[in-house]
């Protein structure tokens, strides 16, 4: 492929939303097959290099198969690469914040593959390398289409799934009462709620991730019809919606130190069947930092 250099988008004067508009974009074609290993669901990495340069940099996507139950559904958490990521100078946590993030920007995190090989790899490995029947999804086809939950026996959030919208909490929690099993693999899930809004350059939906983190800055909180969907953390007025009515647990803090171990306690458990765990045993580095 040849490359061209692209215009730098200029930045909304208010939410500091920055979006690309690609001009001639390479767009590849995945094609609707009944044979699941065409394509198979999966989460993929496009490596590029540049020849002149000898620069590289990845390219993430997924890859779902809506036509197939089974019996994990992996969820990888993008929203949260975009919240994070710093690319054109404006990301959710900046100094000052930007309010509006767009998919429609290279990752500067993790050289373009966001935060994947950091947790949900590893997850991703052991699933594979154990024959696990699993597809994949993000937390975008969570949010657009929630009916495809009932199709596994069990949801996994994997990772730093830190930011969820409305809908993705009432999808998930209707499939769990459904009879849908849930597994949090990560200590931040849901905790900020966000807002999808439509691309602004081509009209596209879900492009573009609104984010305030404060009510008293989000102008629909205002709104009697929309207080709900005030972007500030779930467990925080107006939303009034914390993340253990979900999960049953819920973050509250972070520390600077390395990892630590977890120690069973109960090794009856089922979750510790067939894995040799005793009581005593330490689980080596598995309590990250939040």
């Amino acid at each position: 492929l040849t490359g061209i250099a692209q215009p730098m988008p200029t930045p909304d004067p208010e939410t500091h939303l920055i979006e690309c508009h690609w001009q001639d974009p390479y767009v590849l074609q995945i094609p609707a097959s009944s044979d699941p290993t065409n394509w198979a669901s999966g989460i993929y990495l496009v490596k590029l290099t540049g020849l002149a340069s000898g620069k590289q940099s990845y390219v993430k996507f997924v890859v779902r198969d809506d036509t197939r139950s089974s019996d994990l559904l992996f969820q990888l958490g993008v929203n949260t690469d975009e919240a994070y990521n710093p690319w054109g100078g404006w990301s959710l946590y900046t100094v000052p914040r930007g309010y509006a993030v767009s998919f429609d920007r290279p990752l500067k995190e993790g050289a373009g593959a966001g935060y994947f090989f950091e947790w949900p790899y590893n997850m991703v490995r052991f699933l594979e390398r154990e024959g696990y029947d699993v597809t994949y999804s993000t937390d975008v086809d969570t949010h657009t289409s929630g009916q495809l939950l009932l199709q596994h026996r069990a949801f996994l959030s994997v990772g730093h799934d830190e930011y969820w919208s409305w809908q993705m909490r009432d999808n998930v929690e209707h499939a769990r009462d459904s009879g849908v099993s849930l597994g949090f693999f990560g200590a931040d899930a849901s905790s900020f709620q966000i807002r999808y809004e439509p691309s602004t350059v081509t009209g596209a939906p879900d492009r573009t991730i609104v984010c305030y983190k404060d009510a008293s800055l989000d102008p629909v909180a205002k709104d009697p019809n929309l207080w709900y969907l005030t972007t500030t953390r779930f467990r925080d007025p107006p939303v009034n919606r914390p993340p253990d009515e979900m999960m049953g647990v819920m973050y509250q803090g972070w520390f600077s130190g390395p990892s630590q171990d977890m120690v069973v306690t109960n090794a009856s458990s089922w979750i510790f069947k067939n894995t040799g765990a005793a009581n005593g045993t330490h689980l080596t580095g598995l309590l990250g930092y939040e």
